[in-house]
């Protein structure tokens, strides 16, 4: 079945309520004593994935409550529209290949960042299509209070209102935007280095760079820091994010006019039957075309001179 505008405005403000539902029990746990479960020992018995960083491998009991609270909300529509379901800290039952749409659900993003009493932790849901086209995007800041939301073909939304790029002032620095994983490579001198070189020669007035959270905040923080970028190179071993990771900001991206590509500049693979990780093509975040065209362009020179 194809979903109306009307039913995603409706699915939309579904999801918009069970972000936020999500954040206010997430809230209730700030400075509390959490019981921190390792997914290295498959601890949450999921069947997905597990990367090789300290962040994809710790899950804790507000994960869990928070992707409940999420499915109270959720589970009435799979019937109902006939959706899949991608979760987190669920099984994956594949639905996401069978049905047309399916809701793809990361119930804490940045679960580290939230464990240590630091900001940069989100609730993230989307929907989307079998092919992994985005058509809603929900992402709520629990720290900010702060919602952010679109729908394919109707726009973008920061707190209900308008959301789009600010214009470049003449005087801009250019803003990396990355997570721990990212600061702690051994090339990361190497990166900041050419990125720098490469702000220059695009006219920005400098370039700066800073840790901030997880992907799904990281990539809402590209677009309130405009000029900004949020990347990840691709990767042998499994990490660099998933598709809960990456889903509800692609949506907001598109909407916005921004570009939330792989290395390569094509669209994200959303729906990838072999794996729900993008390590293999690498992500790009970013306003403006440009940089995310250098940072395509900085991949292949690094790996030519086998710097990464």
């Amino acid at each position: 079945m194809k979903l109306s505008r009307q039913d995603l405005a409706t699915l939309a403000d579904v999801a918009i309520d069970g972000a936020i539902a999500a954040g206010k029990l997430i809230s209730s746990y700030k400075n509390k004593q959490l019981d921190i479960i390792n997914n290295k020992h498959n601890a949450s018995g999921r069947h997905h994935q597990i990367g090789d960083t300290l962040a994809s491998q710790v899950v804790t009991e507000v994960d869990f409550k928070s992707q409940e609270i999420i499915l109270e909300y959720l589970l009435p529509t799979l019937q109902y529209y006939d959706l899949g379901l991608l979760s987190e800290e669920l099984d994956d039952d594949s639905s996401r290949f069978q049905k047309d749409y399916f809701w793809s659900i990361d119930p804490l993003d940045g679960t580290l960042r939230f464990t240590e009493g630091k900001g940069g932790y989100s609730v993230a849901i989307a929907l989307l299509d079998r092919q992994g086209d985005p058509h809603i995007g929900v992402v709520f800041d629990p720290v900010d209070k702060t919602i952010y939301h679109a729908i394919k073909g109707m726009g973008a939304y920061r707190n209900r209102s308008p959301f789009d790029l600010q214009p470049l002032a003449p005087d801009a620095p250019l803003y990396l935007v990355h997570d721990r994983s990212f600061g702690k490579q051994k090339n990361y001198n190497d990166i900041v280095i050419a990125l720098e070189d490469i702000a220059e020669h695009l006219g920005f007035a400098g370039f700066h760079a800073y840790e901030y959270g997880g992907s799904v905040m990281n990539g809402c923080k590209v677009l309130e820091d405009n000029p900004a970028l949020y990347f990840k190179f691709p990767q042998k071993k499994a990490g660099g994010g998933c598709i809960w990771d990456f889903a509800a900001t692609a949506c907001i991206y598109n909407e916005i006019g921004a570009y939330a590509t792989d290395i390569q500049g094509k669209p994200l693979e959303l729906n990838n039957p072999g794996t729900c990780y993008l390590n293999h093509c690498g992500v790009v975040f970013t306003g403006i075309k440009s940089v995310q065209e250098r940072v395509g362009s900085l991949y292949l020179d690094l790996q030519h001179e086998k710097i990464i």
